[in-house]
């Protein structure tokens, strides 16, 4: 599994990942028949806001990787290139997920590996990664990749607690 940017190589492994994440009941930003469409255009917009370009409300900017596995969209990771006073509290500055069929499968792990020495070249020296408290898996994810937990942060009503991480990048 390797890191990529996003390609319209990958088009079809991924709207079939979109499906994934629907069934399991997750309310995605992307619409999946939109998308289909004119997924140069989503292209472009990942590759507008690793520049800055054309950010939506109360986004920074960010650089989105693929984890490609063969030909196969595996998960998405993304690095923001700094913090507003939401991320510090929900977000941090790198966020992910891995589709649901290839989870448990040590990607995620190798996802958030692969994507810190990136994170450290955008000059971040010391990483929020943030997780559900409910989310073992992620949990495990980060810790196992340097993590140390500071915190726990509430986040609005009726969504889990945010279990706030900090991975040093300054060696």
């Amino acid at each position: 599994m390797q890191l990529e940017y996003p390609s319209l190589k990958y088009k079809k492994s991924y709207l079939g990942s979109l499906g994934e994440f629907q069934k399991e009941g997750r309310n995605l930003e992307i619409n999946a028949n939109e998308l289909k469409n004119n997924f140069e255009n989503f292209l472009t917009s990942i590759q507008d806001e690793s520049r800055g370009k054309n950010l939506k409300g109360g986004r920074v900017p960010q650089t989105t990787f693929w984890a490609i596995e063969g030909e196969e969209y595996v998960g998405r990771i993304s690095i923001r290139h700094h913090l507003n006073d939401h991320l510090k509290v929900v977000g941090g500055h790198i966020g992910y997920e891995v589709r649901p069929s290839k989870r448990n499968l040590g990607h995620g792990t190798q996802m958030l590996k692969q994507v810190l020495p990136k994170a450290k070249e955008l000059g971040i020296i010391k990483a929020l990664v943030t997780c559900d408290s409910d989310n073992v898996a992620s949990r495990k994810i980060i810790e196992g990749s340097g993590g140390v937990l500071e915190d726990k942060a509430t986040t609005e009503s009726n969504k889990p607690t945010k279990l706030r991480f900090w991975i040093d990048l300054s060696d």
